[in-house]
């Protein structure tokens, strides 16, 4: 029964195939011979404007180019923002690696005195500038609670409370990571557990919870954790910082950040940063014989440089914008192939009419516009219809973006005015070649 049914598809296709130059002979027009040569009429072919099957591909085939290629600057356009967001940290000479001894090693109880043991040896090495610890770095995620303000009702239901990132950082935390103080000041070695508590808040912070107010002074404290708990262990607003994106870029909107220093309380886990004075790698011998120093036996987990988390960060973004590149630049020489290949057909079909055309006078760089003017309407249909398609295609694109919507105008136009432009180019060349038709040579041929 395949045997049956291939050879019943086999000969249905041949007629399909012989069907085609049959409808042509069908519906030739003698008028449109005599015009443009009677080799051109009975071959077919010679018209650059008339729907043919290949005028057909080559607007299909413009069609996909213009949704790649609209694709591809969607990505590469996100990418570009994202990579141009200022995370709010500089993040050059920042190295940056994780601690995280068990808790039956270092009970909570003992996690601030560790940490300042560990940043003292680092704080030793010749080219360390500033350290600090945190619960995670920039664009990886941070640790988030609730915030309760003194002197404001309380939530029946602390998890109620506004959400907030929370930080346990070093006094030199804001230089070590380049945070710009905003106002008040930031924190010192004298805010520790024998002192009253402090907090350091994030402009964003600042705004959301205190517009048009002064946030310095005010007392707060967290629905989670330990030691800021409770409203009798309540915190005072001693600085503002600028914002720092905690979140990867294409997660969800970045929380206010609130900053509270590590000897009041932290845990032992964390996240250490290290600004450098040379490059960060060359100092990871020399930081991993002071954290052993500190803390014998005791591991470095992921060390990295901050530029090469940040570089993480984007990376699918990056993978995208460059596959989404490379399809649609094979598209667009695809296109540019079919536009070259049928207009070069048309033309030399036409090689009578162009050679007449020039004994009566014609200046080649009329042929050429006439070449490509006729060679650019299948391409043009094509990306009408691509850009039609475009704009219900990359909807679906939106949630990958950053920073762009799926319906730019910018990277529309400018992928108009490449396909159009890359058309003409392929006509050209064909059109250039129909200038040097010889009048005698076209009617000898003939």
């Amino acid at each position: 029964p395949l045997q049956t049914i291939a050879r019943r598809e086999t000969l249905a296709t041949a007629l399909i195939a012989a069907s085609a130059p049959m409808i042509g002979l069908i519906r030739l027009d003698p008028i449109a011979g005599l015009r443009v040569g009677s080799r051109a009429a009975t071959a077919g072919g010679g018209s650059l404007r008339r729907p043919s099957v290949r005028g057909i591909v080559v607007a299909l085939e413009s069609a996909l180019a213009v949704l790649l290629v609209v694709s591809a600057g969607l990505m590469v356009e996100s990418f570009a923002r994202m990579r141009a967001t200022n995370i709010g940290i500089e993040a050059d000479h920042l190295l940056t690696f994780w601690v995280r001894p068990s808790e039956a090693r270092v009970p909570p109880r003992d996690a601030p005195a560790f940490v300042s043991r560990l940043l003292a040896a680092l704080d030793a090495v010749p080219g360390v500038v500033a350290t600090s610890v945190d619960g995670g770095t920039p664009l990886s995620g941070s640790a988030s609670t609730t915030l309760l303000v003194v002197g404001r009702p309380v939530p029946a239901n602390l998890d109620d409370a506004p959400p907030i990132d929370r930080h346990y950082v070093a006094p030199r935390h804001f230089r070590a990571l380049g945070i710009p103080l905003i106002r008040g000041r930031t924190f010192t070695d004298g805010d520790d557990a024998r002192h009253a508590h402090v907090a350091i808040v994030s402009e964003t912070g600042a705004r959301r919870f205190w517009p048009g107010q002064d946030p310095l002074g005010q007392r707060v404290w967290f629905g989670g954790g330990t030691g800021f708990d409770r409203p009798d262990s309540s915190a005072t607003i001693v600085g503002i910082v600028g914002d720092v994106a905690d979140e990867p870029l294409d997660g969800r909107a970045n929380r206010a950040s609130f900053y509270t220093p590590y000897q009041q309380f932290t845990y032992a886990a964390r996240a250490v940063f290290v600004r450098t004075a040379g490059a960060p790698m060359a100092m990871v011998p020399l930081v991993r014989k002071a954290v052993s120093a500190a803390a014998p036996d005791l591991p470095l987990y992921d060390v990295q440089t901050m530029e090469q988390r940040n570089g993480g960060s984007w990376a699918r973004h990056r993978f995208d914008a460059v596959l989404f590149t490379v399809f649609g630049a094979a598209a667009l020489l695809l296109a540019a192939l079919g536009i070259y290949a049928v207009v070069a057909y048309a033309v030399s079909r036409r090689t009578r009419e162009m050679g007449i055309r020039i004994a009566l006078g014609a200046r080649p760089e009329s042929v050429v516009r006439l070449v490509v003017r006729e060679g650019l309407t299948f391409p043009v249909a094509g990306l009408t219809i691509g850009v039609a398609g475009a704009l219900a295609m990359t909807r679906l694109l939106q949630s990958e973006l950053y920073g762009i919507g799926a319906t730019d105008v910018r990277v529309f136009g400018v992928t108009a005015a490449l396909l159009v432009g890359v058309s003409a180019l392929a006509c050209v060349v064909p059109a250039i070649r129909a200038t040097r038709a010889d009048p005698l040579e076209a009617l000898r041929a003939e």
